[in-house]
């Protein structure tokens, strides 16, 4: 399977909904070439495609009725087209039988704009309208390989632009129920240090675990409690812990056999890290397959 990472998703059958899919994602994604207190990737965005990363974390600030990528009050020395959905785009054309869930939330203070947030985000879609799944539900994989599904946490009125999960409160565990059919559970503790923060990943994966079919389970595994345990030494902890825990849930299929693979009945969830490697990457979709 390692060298099908890049179309890990090409063994799973179309019925499947993207919420029964334990998907491997970054916290930040574009966080990577920019400087050490923003930091919260080492490999760029298309290493992180290449290798598996099927949910990507955008923050962009709103400035000049454009989006700059940004970490807080820092810039990511990228703008949003050429840094990132460009990318995806790029991806996904060359690998059609994958899928990217892309989170957009606004980061940082808005500056010298005309238009509002979603006007500036919709401008944006235009420039490659058929690569986008924007409706409000969770699709299953026939209805969007090859597609950029958006989630927002932004708000918005115009209808329909994506799946809906503005309400998720800072640095807690949310419960998101902004559509009929399903709900989501978001574990976002980010002020915590590395063994507090551990204990709620570890809840809330063994709550994914338990098969609850209308929950789409978000684990975010980064957090910070500067001085003492910045982002980095947070998550080379956490990511120990994370890759042992994986481990002892998989059972590993043969890679001689991946067309005849059974799939895994139960989900994890979207896993969602710092600092990512080829390693806990490939530990987290290969769930998908015990």
């Amino acid at each position: 399977m390692d060298e099908k990472r890049h179309e890990w998703m090409s063994a799973l059958p179309d019925h499947l909904k993207l919420n029964e899919i334990t998907m491997p994602g970054t916290h930040n994604s574009c966080a990577f070439h920019c400087c050490v207190v923003a930091k919260c990737q080492k490999n760029s965005l298309a290493y992180q495609l290449n290798n598996g990363v099927r949910f990507i974390d955008v923050r962009c600030r709103h400035v000049n009725d454009s989006f700059r990528l940004h970490h807080g009050p820092f810039d990511l020395n990228f703008d949003f087209d050429t840094g990132c959905i460009d990318l995806c785009i790029q991806f996904l054309q060359a690998n059609p039988s994958e899928v990217i869930l892309i989170l957009v939330s606004t980061e940082h203070k808005p500056e010298s704009n005309q238009r509002q947030f979603d006007d500036v985000f919709l401008n944006y879609i235009e420039k490659n309208k058929d690569i986008w799944f924007l409706h409000e539900h969770c699709p299953s994989l026939a209805e969007c390989r090859g597609k950029l599904v958006l989630l927002r946490r932004f708000s918005s009125k115009k209808k329909p632009l994506g799946i809906d999960m503005s309400g998720w409160r800072f640095n807690q565990t949310n419960e998101i129920k902004n559509h009929a059919e399903f709900g989501f559970r978001v574990q976002d503790v980010c002020n915590s240090t590395a063994s507090k923060k551990w204990l709620q990943i570890k809840k809330l994966l063994d709550h994914a675990n338990s098969g609850e079919k209308n929950i789409w389970y978000l684990n975010y595994c980064s957090a910070e409690k500067w001085p003492i345990q910045p982002p980095a030494f947070i998550s080379w902890r956490v990511n120990k812990n994370l890759l042992a825990y994986l481990k002892n849930e998989s059972q590993p299929a043969n890679d001689d056999h991946m067309d005849n693979i059974c799939q895994n009945t139960k989900s994890h969830g979207i896993i969602i890290i710092d600092f990512a490697d080829k390693e806990i990457i490939q530990s987290i979709y290969k769930l998908n397959f015990n």
